[in-house]
């Protein structure tokens, strides 16, 4: 008996090709998705820091808004530390008061300097812990007030100046009772509640329905939605939900329940290499020889300066060569070593190898740009590093740690 399986060879052939188009697609869609929602972001983390710039240079106040630029700066590189850690390794989770990140979100927006909408800020008196990322509450925060914001300075509202309302509470058995436009809520958990409201033109039936989904093809278009698109994600993989008010003619009200940490008393966790000590940290580093190397020679100068400015004697060099030969001449002259990771000839960790051979006790800060360091192929655990600090670096953050590894040696 013969049969022409030819057909049904080619049919599968075709098949399968759907398959792989569609997979395609799929991935193609979810990467437009995260690159508009990180444009958004970072474009609104731009104007911060812009808005910022131009009052310094207009007003000559310094202290708030750098205060707003290091702010921004922050964010940023949390956001950058989301897209590196896509797909991969989830980051990290702490206890934090969701206070501070709502805050933050405010004087983020406030740093346009427009004058255009009246903000009113309502927080509880007590901390209101969580157990999150710090970088997705902040982003929730802006993202909504930067949605009521768009909407209020849209072409559809009369001129004049809008009012926008965030609060923050411990939700009550009756506000945990609204429809929900996503999620649900577990009757067994409490939860805080983030609310947003604006006098704007409102949302219509329609407009509810979309206002969660990616605006693919019209980046351009009133933000109504196209900085919501990830609220959804953030919002979901921490169990919590959000509701929307509208009547569809004046203002909206966007409600968000995160779920309040289950242990409020437990203490924090310390931060990564930190050790408890008798006496408290004093920012200072007088009299101390710190050795610094990174192949960026500006990142190299603005590290130098920074300890300098904290009284250390600061010796610098752009190759870890150079640095591993000054501990060699010397081994006794240095306190703290400083060093980069990703340099042209050698690691930060192979470096920390090589001169703990000569000298055990140095201790060694690593600086990174890179989450994923720890998974490249060296075989290194981090135990040769006294603090791990990720890129960009605040100054109190290096002192910081800095002068813990130096108390610890």
């Amino acid at each position: 008996i013969a049969r022409d399986l030819s057909e049904r060879v080619r049919a599968n052939r075709e098949l399968a090709r759907l398959r792989d188009d569609l997979q395609v697609a799929r991935q193609r869609e979810l990467i437009g998705h995260l690159s508009i929602g990180l444009t958004h972001d970072f474009n609104n983390l731009l104007a911060a820091i812009s808005g910022s710039a131009s009052l310094i240079a207009d007003s000559g106040i310094v202290g708030p808004n750098v205060q707003r630029i290091q702010l921004a700066v922050g964010q940023a590189s949390g956001l950058l530390r989301r897209l590196s850690d896509f797909g991969m390794r989830p980051p990290l989770r702490e206890r934090v008061d969701m206070r501070g990140p709502v805050r933050a979100a405010v004087d983020l927006l406030l740093a346009d300097g427009s004058g255009a909408v009246e903000l009113q800020l309502d927080l509880p008196a007590r901390p209101v812990m969580v157990d999150a990322v710090q970088t997705d509450m902040m982003q929730v925060a802006l993202n909504l007030l930067t949605n009521a914001r768009d909407s209020i300075l849209s072409e559809e509202y009369p001129t004049g100046r809008g009012r926008i309302r965030i609060a923050l509470c411990i939700a009550s058995d009756a506000e945990l009772k609204p429809p929900l436009a996503f999620g649900s809520l577990d009757p067994a958990r409490a939860y805080c509640l983030l609310e947003v409201e604006d006098d704007g033109p409102g949302l219509d039936a329609d407009a509810r329905s979309r206002v969660f989904a990616p605006r693919l093809f019209s980046p351009s278009a009133v933000d109504c939605g196209s900085g919501l698109a990830i609220l959804p994600s953030i919002v979901g993989k921490n169990g919590g939900a959000i509701a929307l008010t509208s009547d569809g003619s004046s203002g909206a009200r966007f409600s968000v329940f995160w779920p309040l940490d289950s242990d409020r008393n437990a203490a924090p966790a310390a931060p990564h290499g930190s050790r408890r000590r008798a006496r408290p940290l004093s920012g200072r580093l007088d009299g101390h020889m710190v050795l610094v190397t990174d192949d960026n020679p500006d990142v190299l100068r603005v590290i130098s300066a920074i300890l300098e400015n904290a009284g250390a004697e600061v010796a610098s060099c752009t190759m870890a060569e150079d640095a591993l030969e000054a501990v060699n001449e010397d081994p006794r002259h240095w306190d703290l070593l400083v060093t980069d990771y990703a340099m042209p000839s050698m690691s930060g960790a192979r470096l920390a190898r090589e001169v703990h051979a000569h000298v055990p006790d140095l201790p060694v800060l690593l600086m990174t740009a890179h989450t994923d360091w720890r998974t490249h192929g060296e075989g290194h655990s981090g135990r040769e590093f006294a603090a791990v600090l990720g890129k960009p670096i605040s100054s109190a953050d290096l002192l910081a740690a800095a002068e813990a590894a130096i108390l610890d040696r």
